[in-house]
């Protein structure tokens, strides 16, 4: 009976992503446990902030720290390459949950800049590469393809709007009360991940094993991989040093608050992928990374200017660049992907993104040492500029938008025999 049960649900699964269902149940616990493990997660946004009042802490140490974030996440992602299209997802979201738990809790024992502190943030950057990668694997394997543009900006959605919440939250709870009330709500919200990450099993994901895994048949797809990689690591040298960086610089030039940055990166971001996420598989996934992708770059040349009353305006164009790039260039990169190889391709990205992300605030952290905040902004302006020009003039990329009998948008993309086509209104 319970074998027959399954079976029903699998099939009413496959009927739903025929017909472009988006929110079916496998969705929604996703969407539940991104975003609790998202707020879990986005409490240590301020962790610059806790650094720079309670511990004292100069630029280069806030890099360090948040570098090590970076690198442990990237540290992660060779065993989740081996195992991520070989086990259930739902697995890694536990496991990522559960580390979160114990070292947010640990975190209340932390009162000077030592080893305990680099640690629990290295296994924080650890549970966090599993926990992200799997559920947006996850999001791939349930979503409609025609859809997949704006599922992955779902699931992106479902953490982002964390990050607005959870520095609004605990801002003021760590101003009357301390810190560690802070790190015990970021346990309970991660225990309501590890919770709902037990209903990930109930729907399997759809698996290919017969299918050709990523990068094994074409050496242009090889390309594309490589190109996916190094722009996917700019734009994470770039994230990292706006969220990093934007606090002690503001705080130098007299700012007191600094969430209001994340809550207006946070509204821009969900404006960009709940209310543009169907319209750019109608437009072009090409069209509009290129576009958020040079948005991008001006938001951080502005930065270096910064004029601290204008932190939210700064906070709200990262969002709407952030929010429209990535859910676009992912979907464009998927498209060539089996089944069988998503996980793979999405550990890459993880790798990718936070590899940059570790590098760009350990190198610019030791330059705003030395020359200030306006430097570095400049340099990271300098570096996703670059990722724009290779994107734009990389043939791994080339998309040629041409009309189709029903007068949609098709995107041709130039990978190579194995995936020549995305259909209609951005199909996969």
């Amino acid at each position: 009976m319970r074998e027959q049960q399954a079976t029903t649900e699998t099939l009413l699964d496959a009927a739903r992503r025929a017909d472009g269902a988006l929110y079916t149940a496998p969705m929604v616990a996703i969407l539940a446990a991104g975003s609790t493990f998202g707020f879990s997660s986005s409490v240590f946004n301020l962790l610059p902030k806790y650094l720079v009042e309670v511990l004292g802490a100069g630029p280069a140490q806030i890099g360090m720290v948040t570098a090590t974030f970076g690198a442990a996440t990237v540290a992660v992602c060779p065993l989740l390459a081996r195992w991520i299209d070989r086990m259930p997802r739902g697995h890694f979201v536990r496991l990522g949950a559960l580390l979160m738990i114990v070292t947010s809790l640990a975190f209340s024992y932390v009162d000077e800049f030592d080893v305990l502190l680099i640690v629990l943030r290295a296994v924080q950057g650890a549970a966090f590469g599993l926990t992200f990668t799997a559920l947006t694997t996850l999001v791939a394997d349930v979503a409609p393809a025609k859809r997949l543009s704006e599922a992955l900006g779902l699931v992106g959605a479902s953490m982002l709007i964390t990050n607005a919440i959870a520095p609004a939250v605990v801002e003021p709870l760590a101003a009357g009360y301390g810190w560690t009330p802070a790190f015990v709500l970021a346990a309970v919200l991660a225990g309501a991940s590890l919770v709902i990450g037990g209903f990930l099993e109930a729907h399997p994901h759809a698996r290919d094993r017969g299918g050709v895994p990523m990068d094994a048949a074409e050496p242009r797809t090889s390309g594309r991989t490589l190109h996916y990689a190094i722009i996917t690591a700019s734009v994470g040298c770039a994230f990292g040093v706006m969220f990093t960086y934007h606090q002690p610089f503001a705080l130098s030039l007299g700012r007191a608050n600094v969430s209001g940055f994340f809550v207006s990166y946070c509204v821009a971001a969900l404006v960009a992928r709940l209310a543009l996420g169907r319209l750019t598989d109608r437009i072009g996934r090409f069209r509009v990374a290129v576009v958020a992708l040079h948005l991008y770059t001006l938001v951080v040349l502005a930065t270096a200017a910064m004029q601290p009353g204008l932190l939210e305006a700064y906070g709200a164009l990262l969002g709407l660049s952030h929010g429209m790039f990535f859910p676009a260039f992912n979907a464009l990169a998927i498209a060539g992907a089996s089944p069988s190889g998503r996980g793979r391709l999405l550990t890459v990205f993880t790798a990718a993104f936070y590899g940059g992300f570790a590098a760009g605030v350990l190198v610019l952290g030791a330059l705003a040492e030395h020359g200030g905040y306006p430097i570095v902004f400049a340099a990271t302006a300098a570096t996703t500029f670059t990722a724009s020009g290779l994107l734009v003039f990389s043939r791994a990329f080339l998309v040629e938008a041409q009309p189709t009998s029903t007068g949609h948008p098709i995107e041709v993309v130039s990978v190579g025999p194995v995936d020549e086509t995305c259909a209609s209104k951005g199909a996969t």
